[in-house]
């Protein structure tokens, strides 16, 4: 019998058994390096994804607290942290502190003589000016439409009622470029310190607020310190 014939067929057979083993572990091998590359890609596109929600995240509460034609603290969050801090001063009351409640006069003339925009801008300068003004610790907020509250923390009447002269002051000095010509403006201030009487917060900005409406019909354009009963 002749072996011949069976001989080259087994030959053949192992080398047909080791091309499909090359052939086989070279497949496994590209569809590694390719799982290995899908997970390298999923494994960046979640930090994008991840880094893209926290700023998005961090935008989100800044609208929350932040005034957009200002750039000072929104009156609700304002109201937050001076709840915060008035809780504080009921277990501490001899701290200092002292509220500012600013309100531009004659607003209501730049907007109908000039409009609206010019209006907005002359937010913003004011604005501008309390944040020059002020310190990092106080806190800074556009609590109406025309109307600004501050909260001057470790000071007392006497330091307030200085700074809110110089504000007054830097105010009125500003000229305002509207249409074709330049402006002056005006505030009128209340100044309104913290004491063991007050019950609430809300208690204290109504201090503030009359002693800024006394500095209007007084004729506008000062400051004046609510003197407790």
């Amino acid at each position: 019998m002749c072996l011949a014939p069976l001989i080259s067929h087994a030959q053949s057979a192992r080398k047909s058994t080791g091309n499909e083993l090359i052939f086989s572990n070279v497949g496994f091998f590209t569809i590694l390096i390719l799982l290995i590359l899908v997970i390298v890609f999923l494994i960046i596109r979640i930090k994008q994804i991840t880094k893209q929600l926290s700023t998005q995240q961090q935008q989100l509460e800044k609208l929350s607290r932040i005034d957009d034609q200002t750039q000072l603290f929104n009156k609700w969050y304002f109201l937050k942290r001076l709840y915060e801090d008035f809780e504080l001063y009921l277990r501490n009351p001899q701290t200092e502190a002292v509220l500012l409640m600013i309100d531009l006069d004659h607003f209501k003339n730049i907007n109908e003589t000039y409009g609206h925009a010019s209006g907005d801008l002359v937010l913003e300068i004011v604005a501008r000016i309390i944040t020059q003004r002020t310190r990092k610790t106080d806190l800074c907020a556009r609590y109406g439409g025309k109307e600004f509250l501050l909260l001057l923390r470790n000071t007392n009447a006497d330091n307030a009622f200085k700074l809110a002269e110089e504000l007054r002051a830097d105010i009125q000095a500003t000229k305002i470029q509207l249409a074709d010509e330049n402006i002056n403006i005006t505030c009128s201030i209340g100044i309104a310190a913290y004491n063991k009487q007050l019950q609430t917060c809300h208690d204290w900005i109504q201090y503030a607020d009359k002693a800024m409406h006394l500095s209007k019909r007084k004729g506008r354009n000062r400051s004046t310190v609510h003197q407790a009963d």
